[in-house]
């Protein structure tokens, strides 16, 4: 750790604990454990396709797999780990392994996945055997669902400004808890409207003094100004009002 920099630890001095040594942890993107069941009993054609489809035997990249005997359905299979199903996706290794029982005169009768598969892996496979035109993950339901009640669109939920200032509020209204309740909500709405309202205060009198100075006509200059009067005046005796 020392010598090589790129071992430098994450936290602590680059040196052994005295009694407790060092933690080593290493990551990798999710597995998929997926299996495909053969319309045959006999193994050796299961370890023939696996051989040819899994990537140190020179098939597909990130691919490991061998042939398994399903003594109980009489049945052989290829069983697949799947180490990045988004740069080998899952139908791409299905319909290889399906080509490849072509060849011994067998078919794949289904398959099956082990544990759990991200949602993008079902979305990319349903893209393909579908032949879907234009899909987009934003079309799934659960997605368009998921990115409604974190209060930003799907393309933008990671980094949504506007949802991020809300949603503290919004899960404090949600808690099961006495309060925030209908008061603090109601106060909300009501800023809500009054920032609503000076914006569309502002933005009358900046559009107001643009068309001031766009005319060179001195009366219509003096109406000009008064009109501004007018409205700074209106603006006025309505926030006397609201205050009392």
């Amino acid at each position: 750790m020392k010598k090589n920099h790129e071992r430098q630890p994450d936290v602590g001095e680059p040196k052994l604990h005295p009694t407790a040594g060092v933690t080593v942890v290493g990551a990798r993107k999710f597995l998929i454990a997926y299996n495909v069941n053969l319309n045959t009993s006999d193994v050796s054609i299961a370890n023939k396709i696996a051989k040819a489809i899994r990537y140190s035997s020179g098939g597909l990249r990130y691919v490991k797999s061998m042939g398994v005997d399903l003594k109980g359905r009489n049945l052989a299979q290829v069983s697949i780990n799947l180490t990045d199903f988004e740069q080998t996706p899952m139908h791409r290794v299905y319909e290889m392994v399906k080509r490849e029982a072509e060849r011994y005169g067998v078919m794949p009768v289904g398959s099956e996945i082990v544990g759990l598969i991200p949602k993008k892996a079902i979305e990319m496979a349903a893209d393909f055997f579908l032949q879907l035109e234009n899909f987009s993950p934003a079309q799934v339901f659960e997605n368009k669902l998921g990115a409604a009640l974190s209060g930003a669109p799907l393309e933008a939920a990671k980094d949504g400004k506007l949802a991020g200032l809300a949603r503290p509020f919004l899960e404090a209204v949600a808690a099961p808890a006495a309060t925030p309740g209908g008061g603090s909500v109601s106060a909300f709405a009501g800023a809500m409207a009054a920032a609503l309202g000076r914006w569309s205060r502002d933005y009358r009198g900046r559009r107001s003094r643009r068309s001031c100075m766009r005319t060179s006509f001195p009366g219509r200059w003096t109406n000009c100004v008064a009109a501004r009067m007018n409205l700074q005046m209106r603006s006025t005796a309505t926030r006397s009002r609201t205050t009392r």
